[in-house]
């Protein structure tokens, strides 16, 4: 399934940028996953392509919370954050001031 490999491509990924110490794309690359994996879900139990969203709790409601342990939908709006929405300078330095080594780690 195209969103599962997705997923797992992310996922070593974000291993890759742990490794080389490149904390904030290890974490985006961690919601990335996490993306692909909701919208796996999504299509096997919807049965049809999923929305085109990037907010993971949004996505949750979407397939159906209750499917969700709550501190996994809370972990869902944490990591949400970290989608990079724009690509400007300014944007990107202020997730790089809230990202680190520790964070990274307990994310993957």
């Amino acid at each position: 399934m195209f969103w599962t490999e997705q997923a797992e491509e992310d996922f070593q990924t974000a291993r890759i940028m742990i490794k080389s110490k490149r904390w904030k794309y290890a974490i985006f690359m961690c919601q990335q996953t996490l993306e692909k994996s909701l919208k796996a879900i999504y299509m096997e139990k919807k049965e049809e392509f999923p929305p085109r969203i990037h907010n993971l709790f949004r996505l949750s409601e979407q397939i159906g919370k209750e499917l969700f342990p709550e501190d996994y939908l809370e972990f869902f709006s944490e990591i949400s954050l970290y989608y990079i929405q724009s690509r400007y300078p300014e944007d990107i330095e202020k997730m790089a001031e809230i990202n680190n080594k520790v964070k990274a780690q307990e994310v993957l």
